[in-house]
């Protein structure tokens, strides 16, 4: 999948999540980058390490972007989005999230 940040292109492996469960019950070190269609907010509960979570447009453009830490009720961006990117900080994406938040 390839997302644009700013004037950045950063293509990474990502799989596509399927129904709601996204990361939890995940471990950090497994587990995959994960998008999936959503209107709505996100939880962290039953995930129990951080990751970034990004908001798309329909054109994988970021529109927003957070740390989102275990066990938080609610995440939502007040921005028009079309797709949530949960990207776990572990070994396997620290270049591109180094990359994300540069």
């Amino acid at each position: 999948m390839e997302i644009k940040i700013g004037l950045k292109k950063i293509e990474f492996n990502v799989k596509k999540s399927r129904g709601i469960k996204g990361l939890m019950f995940c471990q950090r070190e497994n587990a995959d980058a994960l998008v999936f269609k959503s209107q709505g907010a996100i939880h962290s509960c039953f995930v129990f390490f951080d990751f970034l979570v990004l908001w798309l447009d329909s054109e994988n453009r970021v529109v927003d972007y957070k740390i989102v830490k275990p066990w938080n009720l609610c995440e939502k961006s007040g921005k028009k989005f079309d797709k949530i990117l949960e990207i776990p900080i572990n070994q396997r994406y620290e270049e591109v999230i180094g990359e994300i938040l540069s």
